[in-house]
């Protein structure tokens, strides 16, 4: 969002820039791996993949809702402007 509306003041800004959301994107692919799969435990594909295709599903959720929300109020946004 920055790169596209650098002109609009934002009223939080994230500490660090990008360094800590690539942190907190290693973070959440760690947990999503632990999530699965036990170290010290051997790999067993009828246990993980249900909850593999639910954090597909879950995930791909989010982003419908994220940009079906972009495209309802974005529009708002720029009339605001």
């Amino acid at each position: 969002m920055k790169k596209q509306d650098a002109h609009i003041k934002r009223s939080f800004v994230a500490p660090a820039g990008n360094f800590f959301s690539i942190v907190y994107l290693l973070i959440l692919i760690i947990a999503c791996v632990l999530f699965v799969w036990v170290p010290g435990q051997p790999f067993d594909f009828a246990y993980a993949m249900p909850i593999i295709v639910g954090l597909v599903v879950v995930m791909g959720i989010g982003e419908v809702i994220i940009v079906s929300c972009q495209k309802k109020y974005g529009k708002q946004q720029e009339i605001n402007q």
